[in-house]
C-alpha cells in the first residue's frame, strides 16, 4: 500500500512554493524522493514533506520551519 505525499518546493524563482504529489509506500521513501528534488537543480532552496496536510519533515530552508499552536506551518513570531 502507498501514500499520496505533499511536498512543497521553496524555489527561489517562484514568491511561493511549488507543490509536488509523490505516492511513496512510507515516509522514508518519499523523504529520499524530496531530496532528489531537492538536488535537481540550484534553485530549489529546501523542501517540505507533508501527508494528509501534515507536515512530517522538512530540509534546506524548510528544516527549520516549525508547527504553530494553531497547527499552521510557518516559523512562530513572538507575542506583541
Amino acid at each position: 500500500m502507498s501514500d499520496t505525499f505533499e511536498i512543497f518546493v521553496d524555489d527561489d524563482r517562484y514568491a511561493v512554493p511549488t507543490l509536488h504529489l509523490i505516492v511513496a509506500v512510507n515516509a522514508l521513501r518519499a523523504e529520499e524522493l524530496a531530496r532528489r528534488l531537492l538536488d535537481d537543480s540550484p534553485h530549489h532552496l529546501g523542501v517540505e514533506i507533508c501527508l494528509d496536510g501534515r507536515r512530517l519533515t522538512g530540509l534546506g530552508t524548510f528544516a527549520t520551519c516549525r508547527v504553530s499552536s494553531d497547527g499552521v506551518s510557518g516559523e512562530q513570531s513572538a507575542p506583541d
